[in-house]
């Protein structure tokens, strides 16, 4: 169980603060016995209430040791096989999967897989699709988040801050 004041990873959420657990009479259905999570997005408005016996996936923030060994391993990660085809459905499907780990090693390998995408198409004069588009950001979105937090950073400085730690080590 996850205290007041932690930070944690919700679902498809992103990074949230606990603010309070209680057992609230004021949620339809709701006994005023069973205890629930009120978590407020840090990089989004609103509430967020979830049972504390939900299934809703959540997890602690990565340390800050964890996002600068991920940084690390940023050269080395292999990209991920891509769907050939033209159905955005598949592709979707495929891209959904890294998002189901809710692990920022997998969100890293789908940034890294769909941006070599972008530049072999760049190279030949075409677009990104949408759907790569759309997973490239969110994925972008929920890891500059975490390591925003994690690295005590703001979150426009995170990407910036990882390109200058990646390009260090190919130096070295």
């Amino acid at each position: 169980m996850y205290s007041v004041n932690d930070l944690i990873v919700s679902g498809s959420s992103g990074v949230c603060r606990v603010a309070s657990i209680d057992a609230p009479a004021d949620i339809p259905g709701a006994d005023g016995t069973r205890l629930y999570y009120t978590l407020r997005p840090m990089f989004d408005n609103g509430t967020i209430r979830i049972p504390v016996d939900t299934r809703v996936f959540m997890r602690p923030v990565i340390t800050r040791a964890e996002a600068e060994n991920l940084i690390s391993q940023i050269p080395e990660l292999e990209t991920a096989s891509e769907v050939n085809s033209n159905s955005p459905q598949l592709l979707s499907d495929h891209y959904k999967s890294f998002f189901a780990s809710h692990d920022c090693g997998d969100l890293l390998t789908l940034i890294k897989t769909v941006y070599i995408k972008s530049q072999r198409s760049a190279s030949r004069g075409k677009a990104l699709g949408r759907t790569d588009q759309h997973y490239f950001q969110r994925a972008r979105e929920l890891v500059e988040q975490e390591f925003s937090v994690a690295l005590d950073i703001p979150v426009p400085q995170v990407s910036e801050y990882i390109a200058q730690k990646v390009k260090a080590s190919a130096v070295s």
